[in-house]
Order: C-alpha cells, then sequence, then structure tokens
C-alpha cells in the first residue's frame, strides 16, 4: 500500500499510541533496529517501572547557561484533515491497537480483525514540537553530555541515540474497516476524508459492531518524527542529522539514515 497521509507529510506512525512521548524525548536504537526510549537509568537513578522517560536533559543536564530548547504546540495540522487509512498488512492489527484499551463490542473487534485496511479518524489533533531545531543543536554543543555515562560516545558515533522533534497527538479516535476504499496510485487526503464521511453518515450512532474507540483525559501521541544526534569526537561537537528519521521494511543491518522495523511502523518499548 502507498504511504498513508500522515507518512507523506513527513511522521512516521507509532505501532500503538502512548503517552510519555513528546518532542524532546531520547529514543535508542539497538543493533537490531528496535527502538526503546532512554530512561532515567542515564540520568544514574535507579531504574524502576514507573521512571519518567529520560528526556534531552537527562543526557544534556541544565547548568544555567545557553537557551534551553522549549516545546511549542499548535491545535491546527497543516495538510491533515484527522482522516488517514493503513494496510493492515504493514503491521497495524487490531491486537496492537487493543494495548491502549480501545473501547469496542466483541463483534467490532472480530469485524476489524479480518479488514484488510483501516480507517483512522482523529478528533482534537494537536502537534508539538521542538520550536527550533538550530537552538536545539546548538544547545546539545553548549552542555556536553557526562561522557563517564557507559557506551554514551559510542552509541552516538554509532548513530543510535535519536531526539524526537515533533510529535501529533490526540486524545480521542475510532477505527473502522476500510477493506471497501478503493484507490490507484497516491493516496489522498480528500478522498479519505470523502470516503470517511460517508462510512460516517451511514453508520446509526448505535451500530457499535462497526468502530472501535478511544477517548482518554491524557493525550496520546501516534506519529513523530526524530533526528539523530552524531557525534564528531575529532572536533567534539554534536549535530542533528538533516535526514529525518524513516522507518523501511527489510532485514538490512541498521545504517546511518534509517532504521529497521519488522513490521514498517515505528514500535517504541
Amino acid at each position: 500500500m502507498e504511504p498513508s497521509i500522515i507518512q507523506q507529510l513527513g511522521w512516521v506512525w507509532l505501532a500503538h499510541a502512548r503517552e510519555g512521548v513528546l518532542p524532546l524525548t531520547l529514543i535508542e536504537a539497538d543493533e537490531k533496529g528496535l527502538l526503546q526510549r532512554i530512561t532515567d537509568k542515564f540520568s544514574k537513578q535507579a531504574e524502576i517501572a514507573t521512571a519518567l522517560n529520560g528526556d534531552i536533559f537527562a543526557l544534556f543536564p541544565k547548568k544555567g547557561v545557553g537557551k534551553v530548547p522549549k516545546i511549542s504546540d499548535t491545535e491546527e495540522v497543516a495538510s491533515f484533515n484527522g482522516h488517514d487509512i493503513l494496510s493492515v498488512k504493514v503491521g497495524v492489527t487490531v491486537e496492537t491497537i487493543q494495548k491502549l484499551s480501545v473501547i469496542g463490542s466483541a463483534n467490532a473487534l472480530s469485524n476489524l480483525n479480518v479488514a484488510d485496511k483501516l480507517l483512522f479518524s482523529f478528533e482534537n489533533v494537536k502537534r508539538l514540537f521542538a520550536d527550533n531545531e538550530i537552538l536545539l543543536e546548538k544547545y546539545l554543543n553548549v552542555v556536553k553530555p557526562d561522557i563517564e555515562i557507559p557506551g554514551f560516545i559510542e552509541k552516538l558515533q554509532a548513530g543510535r541515540i535519536f531526539v524526537v522533534t515533533d510529535v501529533l497527538q490526540t486524545t480521542s479516535f475510532k477505527i473502522r474497516s476500510a477493506s471497501e476504499f478503493q484507490y490507484s496510485g497516491k493516496l489522498e487526503a480528500d478522498a479519505i476524508a470523502k470516503f470517511a464521511k460517508l462510512k460516517i453518515e451511514a453508520e446509526a450512532e448505535k451500530d457499535s459492531d462497526s468502530r472501535i474507540s478511544y477517548k482518554g483525559d491524557k493525550p496520546v501521541t501516534f506519529a513523530l518524527k526524530a533526528s539523530k544526534i552524531l557525534y564528531n569526537k575529532e572536533k567534539n561537537c554534536y549535530t542533528l542529522s538533516k535526514t529525518p528519521l524513516k522507518v523501511v521494511r527489510g532485514d538490512n543491518k541498521l545504517d546511518t539514515d534509517t532504521l529497521q522495523t519488522e513490521d514498517g511502523l515505528l514500535t517504541i518499548e
């Protein structure tokens, strides 16, 4: 299936939406390309199940010098109308979605389990982003990390540390089957919006067997952008990669520009 609207706009999907993945969150890739959020173990605190996820300040601590990177937000997301379609073949399944405790009848879950495409309709979408990536890169060089952290410099040199720069969040979304959606060539946002409108209009309000939904008090992140932190040992300086984080299918080893996952989506442990 062609890239979804969100992917066309430069974001990558999370395999399941979740709290706690925000701009300035640090992500580490292992040798196999699997991703995990860096936790407080890097800031020398005991690692416990409820440990806060590490952000840029865990490795580049505030020291009263330089401008601290800030997070801005906007409720308008350019070129995104709140609807998108994903193929089940790329790894989005009802089982992964259920990790978020979605609401739906057993029949609805059964119906979606046999769909080959899923229609996502997001509400209250908000974009959170690092307000100035140039200043973020400058901050990395003004505030040097603690090089005593075991293996950190080596991981930077290997291109295995990323910083999230941009996320899409929602407090509510619905998922419906999109098996009957037909298209040729590139997916178009307007075509998906028209399909969603017809789908919703044809769906009786009490027809709970046609959809599952999520509604929460706290926003969850469902897509993100991230940049690799690169370290130049000779110059002792840090830069952010100009190539955004990408997720590709395949069994190739991790290289300097792409991350590999088995299902073509971004899975963060």
